[in-house]
């Protein structure tokens, strides 16, 4: 196991952004109606008392369609500053934290592997070739550069979230 793997903690009831997850089943749709919701969060609000800093989050999502194609949607809902994404990934969870080895796909933004997502606002990845599963845990992280990013909360999750600790980088 890595030592970033052994640092991870969990978060039980937040998440850093809103989450959505479509699949699809041609590389080249972008049209929306070619992609269906499969999974979603919704947020609360921001909990004044976390924050990270360079860091890696790492999000659990069950989504409840299968496709050959993802698309991720991430909001910065109730954020006051534009929200940095320096990179972000999806991959089939193995147990905990853990991903199943050989499935671990980069995820981009207009062709970019960062993202920057304005106050209130929201972006999708680009499609990826990514066969996922209804009812199959995946793992979605980002790495977060900035320093004192709040976190926004869900205070109903049924699904554990995971943040390497402040500093650790990717």
């Amino acid at each position: 196991m890595s030592s970033f793997m052994k640092t991870l903690r969990r978060l039980p009831l937040v998440a850093v952004l809103a989450l959505g997850f479509f699949v699809g089943t041609d590389i080249g749709a972008r049209d929306s109606a070619a992609w269906r919701a499969a999974w979603g969060t919704s947020q609360q609000g921001l909990d004044a008392a976390a924050v990270v800093s360079d860091t890696t989050v790492r999000m659990i999502v069950r989504p409840t369609l299968s496709g050959s194609h993802v698309r991720v949607q991430l909001q910065n809902t109730f954020g006051t500053v534009p929200l940095d994404v320096g990179a972000a990934s999806i991959a089939a969870r193995a147990n905990g934290a853990l991903l199943v080895p050989g499935t671990l796909r980069a995820l981009t933004f207009g062709g970019s592997p960062s993202v920057s997502i304005p106050a209130g606002g929201g972006v999708y990845s680009d499609p990826v070739a990514f066969e996922a599963h209804a009812w199959q845990d995946l793992a979605v992280s980002l790495y977060l550069p900035g320093s004192g990013v709040p976190v926004s909360r869900h205070t109903n999750a049924r699904k554990t979230s995971f943040v390497a600790p402040n500093g650790s980088g990717r």
